[in-house]
């Protein structure tokens, strides 16, 4: 399935990811794909408020992976921006999808996005739009199986 949304502001994106975030239930993995700046962290900002983290939420690029605790969800959010190939790494993330009480969110997700049971992935690509800095195009592909977690009714009826 697929969904586009445009985002106008830092504020949009954070608030459809809490949307998105409200919606989680575990095991789901939320790739995130963008340039530099493109609101990858805003998104998952958002997502952190929507499993109730209170966390504060930061781009991960030079720890690679933070922990969000949310009401009966943990979030773990890794950036593999800086990665040349995925070491231990895999391993980690291994153990960590094994876990149903997790949701992982995955930035720059080009090393590991083919090795992923797609049953449990939400795509999610921002394009940033040229007539104005702050508008992005934020299209979510996911399978029927998880259309519980992006509620289009919701995201599409908002004026983000």
């Amino acid at each position: 399935m697929k969904l586009e949304i445009t985002s106008r502001s830092e504020t949009d994106t954070s608030n459809i990811g809490a949307q998105i975030g409200g919606q989680l239930r575990g095991g789901e993995i939320i790739l995130l794909e963008s340039d530099l700046g493109g609101g990858k962290t805003a998104l998952t900002r958002g997502i952190t408020l929507g499993i109730g983290s209170e966390d504060a939420v930061s781009s991960p690029t030079f720890m690679i992976s933070q922990i969000y605790s949310g009401r009966s969800l943990q979030l773990h959010h890794y950036d593999l921006y800086r990665l040349g190939e995925m070491g231990l790494m895999k391993e980690e993330l291994q153990e960590v999808m094994e876990d149903e009480n997790n949701v992982v969110v995955i930035e720059w997700p080009n090393l590991v996005e083919h090795s992923l049971p797609e049953n449990r992935v939400i795509h999610i690509k921002f394009e940033l739009r040229k007539r104005d800095i702050n508008e992005r195009l934020i299209t979510i592909n996911y399978p029927d199986k998880l259309s519980y977690a992006i509620d289009k009714d919701v995201l599409e009826d908002r004026a983000w």
